[in-house]
C-alpha cells in the first residue's frame, strides 16, 4: 500500500493488513464523518514518543503539596503497609491517598468523577503517581479501593496527618476553593477501627 496519512473507515475496513502494514513505516491517520478518529502507528514509533513526554509541573502548587504529601507518607510507611494489607488494597495506597487528596482539594463529588479526572486531567495524573503511558485502574478496581480505604480508620487517620500543615493555601488561593475538611472530619466518623 503506498503511503497514505489519512485514510477513511471504509478504505481501514477494507485494507486492514496494508493499512497495519504501512502504519510500521509512517503512522496512518483514519477518519471517520470527515474528522480525525484514530492514529494506527508502530509500537516503536508509539514508545518513543510516549518516552518523550515528561511531565514536570515544578512551579504549580501541587507540585509542593505533592512533595509535602510524599513526605509525610514516607514517614508513614510502616503503618500504612499494615493498614493496606488489613483492607485488602488491591492499588498501591500512595496514589489512592493521593487521589483522595485531589478530591478533597478540588471538590470532585463522586469517586467517577474523580477517576474521570484522574484520567483526563494530566496535572491530577501526575499528582497522583501515574505517567502519561501507564494504564489507570478501572473504575470498578478504583471505586473498590477507594471504598475500602475509607472504611480504615488508619489510612484515613494517615491521611489526615499528611493534609497537616500541607501547603493548600496558594492552591486554595487559584482555585477559589478550600480544602474540604468536612469531608475529611465525614471520613474520618465513618471509618472502621481496627480490632
Amino acid at each position: 500500500m503506498s503511503r497514505k496519512p489519512n485514510i477513511g473507515i471504509r478504505e481501514l475496513k477494507e485494507n486492514l493488513s496494508a493499512v497495519v502494514d504501512s502504519a510500521w513505516e509512517h503512522p496512518v491517520s483514519v477518519h471517520r464523518y470527515g474528522s480525525p478518529w484514530v492514529w494506527i502507528v508502530s509500537h516503536e514509533v508509539w514508545s518513543r514518543n510516549t518516552r518523550r513526554v515528561e511531565f514536570n509541573p515544578a512551579g504549580h502548587p501541587l507540585a509542593a503539596l505533592r512533595d509535602h504529601v510524599d513526605r509525610a507518607l514516607a514517614a508513614s510507611q510502616p503503618r500504612l503497609h499494615a493498614a493496606a494489607i488489613r483492607a485488602m488494597l488491591r492499588i498501591e495506597a500512595p496514589p489512592l491517598l493521593r487521589a483522595l487528596v485531589i478530591q478533597l482539594l478540588y471538590g470532585i463529588d463522586t469517586e467517577a468523577g474523580l477517576h474521570e479526572q484522574v484520567s483526563c486531567n494530566l496535572l491530577f495524573r501526575w499528582f497522583v503517581g501515574l505517567s502519561l503511558d501507564q494504564e489507570i485502574w478501572s473504575p470498578q478496581d478504583f471505586g473498590h479501593a477507594l471504598e475500602r480505604a475509607l472504611a480504615s480508620a488508619d489510612i484515613v487517620d494517615i491521611l489526615g496527618r499528611a493534609l497537616a500543615g500541607a501547603p493548600v493555601a496558594p492552591i486554595e488561593q487559584a482555585t477559589g476553593i478550600a480544602l474540604n475538611r468536612t469531608l475529611l472530619r465525614a471520613w474520618r466518623e465513618r471509618a472502621i477501627r481496627p480490632d
